[in-house]
């Protein structure tokens, strides 16, 4: 009997045509729970040509650079345009980028203030809880 049963509800299919492939098993979707790694994450906001953070205020350029050079690759912002203003930082330095409002869409209330100090305060509460 060669068929797989898709879900509850769907019907059988034929795999009787299927090329036999190493019955070794393969995570979809997902990682070996002992291969994830935990990074340090910083929060960051933006208005698109600064960079707020514990640090000050910087140019963004001048502050991934410095950055890269202490080690830091992932960064939090509180929301997905923030994240969209730096895409570019995203794409030439590597990096990675974590918006709260995409990780955790609980938060219904999120909305992008130009003010960078007050985007910061309101990632730096909202991490709190």
């Amino acid at each position: 009997m060669n068929h797989i049963i898709c879900g509850r509800f769907s019907n059988n299919v034929d795999i009787s045509k299927a090329r036999y492939i190493d019955t070794k098993i393969i995570r979809v979707g997902s990682k070996k729970p002992t291969s994830i790694k935990e990074h340090e994450l910083t929060p960051i906001s933006t208005d698109g040509s600064s960079i707020y953070s514990y640090d000050g205020i910087n140019n963004i350029n001048d502050y991934f650079i410095q950055a890269r050079i202490d080690g830091k690759t992932c960064f939090f912002v509180l929301t997905s345009k923030e994240k969209y203003l730096l895409l570019e930082q995203i794409i030439e330095n590597s990096i990675e980028i974590y918006a709260l409002e995409e990780e955790f869409p609980i938060f219904k209330e999120l909305k992008f203030i130009k003010n960078i100090r007050v985007q910061f305060k309101e990632l730096c509460n909202k991490i709190k809880k």
